[in-house]
């Protein structure tokens, strides 16, 4: 969507900057989003990444992915069924706040369930974007 103001107002607005994430990070992401598209869903969520989806997806796309890489694989998934359904379960409490004052349970943070396996530098945090400075050009 970015790239629609990019073409219309010649730049790209603050709200639409992204971070560059790293090459490792980019590649199973991109392995991670060709899995997802095809991701079956339950009555009220997505389902989470099988093994014979990964499988199939290796003879689909013809890559190999090495047990690690499917671990990391599987961890972006763990992050992405818990973000959400933290994401659409907000809506419902706020709902049930105003009939039941003790509200629902308690998620665990993300940060428990990003596996201790992952490379090092490699973080699941949210990176901090900085501010660019203005050019007088």
């Amino acid at each position: 969507m970015g790239d629609v103001f990019e073409a219309q107002l010649g730049e790209r607005p603050p709200e639409f900057v992204e971070p560059d994430a790293p090459a490792v990070l980019q590649w199973y992401l991109g392995h991670f989003n060709g899995l997802s598209m095809t991701r079956g869903s339950g009555f009220a969520a997505p389902n989470r990444l099988t093994y014979q989806e990964i499988l199939a997806y290796q003879k689909a796309m013809k890559v190999k992915l090495s047990p690690f890489d499917i671990a990391v694989v599987l961890s972006i998934d763990s992050i992405y069924i818990h973000a959400y359904a933290e994401a659409h379960d907000h809506s419902k409490q706020q709902q049930t706040q105003t009939r039941d004052p003790k509200g629902a349970k308690k998620k665990p943070p993300l940060g428990k369930l990003v596996p201790s396996f992952l490379p090092p530098g490699l973080s699941m945090e949210k990176p901090q974007v900085k501010p660019q400075p203005e050019s007088n050009g």
